[in-house]
């Protein structure tokens, strides 16, 4: 079953990604007062009460970590596979068959 979702951000820092029912909910922030730290929460409908879905750690100096439900923070280039053929420019040194 596929849903429809709806992007909808406060502010630059802020942004929402609901279905029309709200039963999928989730809320991105990154506070001005930690710049370098953006959490994922995903809103339980049946509880009313939001879940820590993730973290992405962005330090000056550090690579960009990645944790997900709960799981130790990991490099970005260890969490997220690159897609055949890579980035604009980029040489794959990777193939999948």
């Amino acid at each position: 079953m596929s849903q429809k979702l709806t992007l909808t951000t406060t502010s630059l820092l802020n942004t929402t990604i609901s279905n029309a029912t709200d039963t999928i909910y989730y809320d991105i922030q990154t506070p001005e007062h930690e710049p370098h730290l953006t959490t994922i929460q995903r809103l339980d409908s049946r509880t009313n009460r939001y879940n820590l879905t993730g973290t992405i750690q962005s330090q000056a100096g550090n690579p960009v970590a990645v944790s997900v439900l709960g799981e130790p923070a990991k490099r970005e280039d260890q969490w997220v596979k690159k897609a055949i053929g890579g980035l604009p420019g980029e040489r794959c040194e990777e193939h999948i068959p």
